[in-house]
């Protein structure tokens, strides 16, 4: 029940834009992993003064956990904003023009052997 339940999420979030992707670019991880880890560090520094002033290390935890989730709804999500640079990938040009796969090299060289 739960799988379906998730499969039937995926699809509608998959297919409630045709055009447009809900894949982060390569741009955009990079932009993401920065902004994560500037949170973190400014999270880390407030924390510390702040646990240090009030002489509580759970303070400082809780701001540091906070830091944490904040950075994780900036960056996890494929926001529109991590999507601008999208990948353009050749077109195929068709089955007599790709180049054949490993699969298919590998399965003729059985077919070859077997021959032999």
């Amino acid at each position: 029940s739960a799988r379906v339940s998730l499969s039937l999420t995926a699809k509608r979030f998959r297919g409630s834009s045709s055009s447009q992707s809900f894949a982060m670019d390569y741009i955009g991880q990079k932009h993401a992993e920065i902004i994560y880890h500037v949170v973190l560090i400014v999270s880390s520094v407030i924390g510390f003064i702040w646990g240090f002033w009030v002489q509580n290390f759970t303070m400082t935890f809780y701001t540091i956990a906070a830091g944490f989730f904040v950075a994780c709804l900036m960056c996890v999500p494929p926001w529109p904003a991590f999507c601008e640079n999208p990948i353009k990938w050749r077109e195929s040009l068709g089955p007599e023009t790709d180049p054949p796969s490993a699969r298919a090299i590998a399965m003729q060289r059985k077919l070859k052997l077997n021959k032999d």
